[in-house]
C-alpha cells in the first residue's frame, strides 16, 4: 500500500508540474501532443459476478499533431481484486472529433497468486472515452471491456489528465 501511496502522491506532482509548464511554455489551449492522465474507477468481472476498485495511469502521444486523430500509448493499472493485479497495456487510440475517443489496448494482465507466484495472460482492451477539456487539463469518463481467457471484465470510472 506504501508503493501506491507513493505512485500516487509523484504522479499528481508530476501532472500539477506539468501543466504549469505547459501555461508558461505554450500559450494556447488547443489539442496537445502528449496526454496524461490519472485514472480511479472499478472493474466488473462478469464470470466470478465481482466488483473491484482499480486504479492507473495512462500516456498519449497523438500523432499528426494537425488532424489529431490518432494516437499510440501506455496504460497501467491496478485491480485490487481478492488477488492484486496488474494490467500493462499499448493503446492506439482514434479520435472521431476532439473530445470523442475510441480505442484498442493490447496487453498483459499479471494477477498476483496466494503464494506470491504470479499468472500472466494475455489482454485485449476495447474502449471509448470522452474528454472535458479545462485549459490544459482534462477529465474524462470512460468505459472499457477487458477480455482476459475467455473472460470478460468492465472497467469504467473516470480520468483526470492534462495535455502538454
Amino acid at each position: 500500500m506504501k508503493r501506491l501511496t507513493m505512485f500516487f502522491v509523484f504522479a499528481t506532482v508530476f501532472v500539477f508540474n506539468m501543466g504549469l509548464y505547459a501555461q508558461v511554455n505554450d500559450q494556447h489551449y488547443g489539442i496537445h501532443n502528449h496526454h496524461l492522465a490519472i485514472f480511479t474507477g472499478s472493474t466488473s468481472n462478469l464470470e466470478a459476478e465481482y466488483t473491484d476498485f482499480s486504479i492507473g495511469a495512462d500516456y498519449e502521444y497523438r500523432l499528426a499533431y494537425g488532424h489529431n486523430q490518432f494516437g499510440v500509448g501506455l496504460i497501467g493499472e491496478i485491480v485490487f481484486a481478492e488477488h492484486q493485479e496488474t494490467i500493462i497495456a499499448l493503446p492506439i487510440f482514434y479520435h472521431p472529433t476532439e473530445n470523442f475517443k475510441f480505442f484498442y489496448a493490447p496487453g498483459f494482465a499479471i494477477a498476483e497468486g496466494e503464494h506470491g507466484e504470479s499468472h500472466k495472460a494475455f489482454l485485449s482492451r476495447l474502449g471509448v472515452g470522452y474528454d472535458f477539456h479545462l485549459g490544459n487539463y482534462s477529465i474524462a469518463p470512460g468505459f472499457a471491456a477487458d477480455f482476459i481467457e475467455g473472460n470478460v471484465s468492465l472497467v469504467y470510472g473516470l480520468s483526470f489528465g492534462m495535455g502538454f
